[in-house]
């Protein structure tokens, strides 16, 4: 646990303390308070200390409406990364256990949309008009090429690569299986931080607001491996995030190099189309081609 705060080396008086608040308690602050203090103030969001390829962060909206709920915040940056922030009171271990699983099912519900959806939702969220993502973002950095922004943002989406934060108060001691949590759950490759929001008080009723990263993930990589025998294994791809996990034809070695006989050639064949068609299921892995046949 950390201890209150001592302000030395004042100018103007002696030192102070500043002893820690109980989060909820006083009057106004509240996910409501959290959230509309992170929007105001995105920079006390450590996003350098999670994953600084998400920085700097520029506000689309707060609420924004997706098939799994609404966001509290959303960000984005001029690479076209968004970050998702969920603020929540950590006051029993089911309400931290939904919370993973409700940020999760946001990132797997934008992973659909296409630009026009995010630019139609945050349009509607921020009740502005036109290409706010991209005007958004122009405002912050006028360099930016509009048609690769949009590109950029329609990539990240389609590859699940978000930055998932959740912010709250009192979350230290379930850190453990929360990660574990996100990890037996992640199916896109993103980021997620554990933000603790610490507030102290001073005498004169002002507030001291500390930031503290709890957890974080890396990128999850995934390699798609497809077993010929008991013996041998061809890796077939390590894809890149943004990579199909499709296989085709020309991934497979023909029959002569994997000394198939014309009925285990035929067999592979058939399997193909199967191999090759999509799945509607975002956590569902990839087909395996098993190529063995007597």
């Amino acid at each position: 646990m950390y201890g209150n705060l001592l302000l030395l080396e004042r100018e103007n008086g002696p030192s102070v303390r500043a002893e820690r608040l109980a989060f909820g308690e006083t009057s106004g602050r509240n996910e409501a308070w959290l959230r509309d203090t992170l929007l105001d103030h995105p920079d006390l969001l450590p996003i350098d200390d999670i994953d600084s390829s998400f920085s700097p962060l520029i506000l689309l909206c707060k609420e924004l409406t997706t098939p799994a709920g609404r966001i509290d915040l959303t960000f984005i940056n001029s690479s076209g990364l968004l970050t998702l922030v969920e603020c929540k009171l950590w006051r029993n271990p089911q309400a931290r256990r939904e919370v993973v699983a409700q940020v999760l099912d946001y990132a797997r519900a934008i992973s659909h949309w296409s630009y026009s959806d995010l630019q139609r939702q945050v349009g509607i969220a921020s009740k502005r008009h036109g290409n706010v993502p991209y005007e958004a973002v122009r405002a912050k950095c006028p360099g930016v090429a509009e048609h690769d922004f949009v590109d950029s943002v329609a990539r990240s989406m389609r590859s699940g690569r978000f930055l998932l934060l959740i912010a709250g108060d009192g979350i230290r001691e379930d850190v453990g299986a929360i990660a574990e949590l996100i990890n037996r759950n992640a199916a896109l490759g993103f980021s997620f931080g554990l933000v603790e929001i610490a507030l102290y008080g001073l005498d004169d009723g002002s507030l001291v607001v500390q930031p503290r990263t709890l957890a974080r993930t890396q990128l999850i990589e995934r390699t798609v491996v497809v077993v010929r025998d008991s013996n041998a294994a061809v890796n077939i791809s390590e894809p890149d995030q943004n990579d199909d996990l499709t296989l085709d034809a020309s991934s497979i070695p023909d029959n002569n190099a994997l000394g198939e006989s014309p009925k285990q050639a035929a067999y592979r064949q058939w399997w193909l189309p199967v191999i090759n068609s999509p799945l509607d299921d975002p956590d569902q892995g990839p087909q395996n081609y098993i190529g063995k046949i007597t």
